[in-house]
């Protein structure tokens, strides 16, 4: 993605993809601010950011087949995205600092989250459950409540390097930080993650 040109209010952001050994045009991307965070899923991609003054959300869903849905309410009233996450069905993610958004077909719900730092990356695990980290800490959503909420399963100290990605295996989550460190997390259900593993594997 490349920025909107300086100082011209009618340029858009602009999505580059690369087709075979060559890029294709660029497709303008209304999203009306800055993209900070963009995800691909087998329906769309998913382009999260913030107001050209960076002070409010912005989020925008384009099909595969080229339509675009930007969103407004639920969204434009929040403080800036910083991470996205396309869902492997319909529901997508977002998350801004102490928030995170489920973007569905035109629908907003916010969904609690125990983190009030700021979104780094999203991702699914094997079994298809969606994570969060923050510069801090490790969540995973839970929705067999009346209401989901992403818990958390690891946090670190604050005199620690921020947290900056992650990654799924077989055997756990392995969480990376600033400094090349990182963590360590094996969920009670990692044996599910074993078996879907080898699953994907023989395919």
């Amino acid at each position: 993605v490349t920025a909107a040109t300086l100082g011209d209010e009618d340029s858009l952001p602009e999505l580059w993809m690369l087709s075979g050994q060559t890029w294709g045009a660029p497709i303008p991307l209304p999203l009306g601010g800055r993209v900070l965070a963009m995800s691909s899923g087998p329906y769309g991609i998913l382009v999260v950011g913030a107001n050209a003054k960076g002070t409010r959300a912005r989020a925008q869903f384009m099909s595969h087949d080229g339509q675009t849905s930007v969103y407004a309410a639920g969204v434009t009233d929040k403080s800036p995205l910083h991470a996205a996450l396309a869902g492997m069905n319909r529901p997508s993610w977002a998350a801004g600092e102490g928030f995170v958004l489920r973007l569905e077909r035109g629908l907003v719900v916010v969904e609690d989250v125990e983190a009030k730092d700021r979104p780094v990356a999203m991702g699914f695990d094997p079994v298809g459950l969606p994570w969060l980290v923050t510069t801090s800490r490790v969540l995973r959503r839970h929705a067999g409540e009346s209401n989901p909420v992403w818990r958390s399963y690891y946090e670190r100290e604050s005199n620690e390097p921020p947290l900056v990605g992650i990654a799924f295996l077989g055997d756990g989550v392995r969480v990376m930080d600033a400094r090349g460190g990182g963590v360590r997390i094996t969920p009670r259900d990692v044996g599910g993650w074993r078996s879907t593993s080898l699953v994907l594997e023989a395919r």
